[in-house]
């Protein structure tokens, strides 16, 4: 038999229940996005203006099963029965025997620079390295963003470099990016 590897399929850390997004979180999933649509369309790709409930609806779909495969790992967080924001790992084809993965996040516009991104991103690095057996997790994000890069440098990762102009715009106009990243054997240094 083959190996199989099953995600763990939630934690609660420091007040933040996390999990997969599963049918039925799509109404709620919907609001948010539509409600963040402004701040979350600035920096990623998957947004959809006016997202239908639909829409929504089999975005979490995908997602949810995607992470059930194994294929990548799509999770959202809940404070206090709120959705706030969502995260993931993913990576390369070989993540599971490097591992090495790539976290992003995103967190609702109304409880945005509140310092939960931070809560949030340091709940996902002891999740990684606790549960997943991470070794290495990366972080990127554009450089203009520095909500991003400073939740980064706040939950303990390390500015590797900057990728000069590889993120083109849809007007034609070219961004830099910069890449951290956390090592378990930092991480395990720091508690």
């Amino acid at each position: 038999m083959e190996n199989v590897f099953l995600a763990p399929l939630s934690t609660t850390i420091d007040g933040l229940h996390i999990r997969p997004l599963r049918a039925g979180d799509g109404v709620e999933y919907t609001e948010v996005v539509n409600a963040s649509y402004s701040t979350l369309s600035k920096w990623l790709n998957w947004p959809v203006e006016n997202m239908s409930v639909e829409q929504g609806e089999e975005m979490v779909r995908e997602r949810g099963g995607a992470y059930l495969k194994g294929e990548r790992f799509p999770v959202c967080a809940w404070e206090d029965g709120v959705l706030i924001g969502g995260s993931g790992y993913r990576g390369a084809v070989d993540f599971m025997t490097t591992g090495n993965v790539e976290l992003g996040m995103w967190i609702r516009g109304d409880r945005a620079g509140q310092g939960l991104g931070t809560r949030f991103l340091r709940a996902m690095v002891q999740w990684g390295f606790e549960e997943w057996g991470w070794h290495r997790m990366k972080w990127e994000c554009d450089t203009r963003n520095r909500a991003s890069s400073r939740t980064a440098e706040k939950a303990g990762f390390t500015l590797e470099g900057t990728t000069r102009s590889d993120m083109a715009e849809d007007d034609g106009t070219r961004s830099s990016g910069l890449v951290y990243s956390i090592l378990r054997s930092e991480w395990e240094d720091s508690r």
